[in-house]
């Protein structure tokens, strides 16, 4: 799983609504630490990264259109930057949403990725375990994908847009779900 936990090399480029964005990698990093400090299932602390992710990509957008961004704006600008496709595909390469299906078939159907998870294995031992990402399961995969679903965590993906309401004074509350990010 830490292996599917990405981020880029040098920075963090993607485009939103025409504007070019660029996070430098080191604050992907930090936010990829925090969220695997809290100790938490793959795709519970992923929401910890989107959300890190997003607020530094808002940031940015703030100060390429010259504008300022305050708290009160902060899930606004989030929400929308989540919307855009370019910013979630970008997000998703770096720490994706998995279920356990796709997390064993992706280390079964990927020799780097058997190599990193076990170095101590030959390379004739990792070639019995490679197969196919569109192979069958088995009963003897039942154990692999439990183990791989408890790592992992919820895999209920909520999708759609967080909720919105409007305060009483007329000005727009964004307020988030649980799962807006999954």
């Amino acid at each position: 799983m830490r292996d599917r936990q990405r981020v880029p090399r040098h920075e963090l480029k993607v485009e939103a609504d025409g504007v070019p964005l660029r996070i430098p990698a080191d604050i992907c990093e930090r936010a990829r630490l925090r969220a695997r400090g809290m100790r938490r299932p793959h795709n519970v602390a992923r929401k910890l990264f989107v959300t890190e992710v997003l607020d530094a990509l808002a940031r940015e957008e703030a100060a390429v259109l010259g504008r300022s961004l305050d708290s009160d704006d902060l899930p606004y600008a989030r929400e929308r930057l989540w919307e855009e496709d370019p910013v979630r595909g970008a997000i998703d390469r770096l720490w994706p949403y998995l279920t356990p299906q796709q997390l064993v078939a992706g280390l079964f159907g990927d020799e780097g990725a058997l190599r990193r998870a076990a170095p101590r294995l030959s390379a004739a031992e990792r070639a019995l375990l490679r197969r196919s990402p569109a192979a069958e399961w088995t009963v003897a995969d039942i154990p692999l994908l439990d183990e791989a679903a408890e790592l992992l965590g919820p895999t209920t993906r909520r999708t759609g847009r967080c909720a919105a309401s409007w305060s009483a004074g007329g000005r727009r509350r964004r307020t988030t779900r649980r799962g807006c990010w999954s």
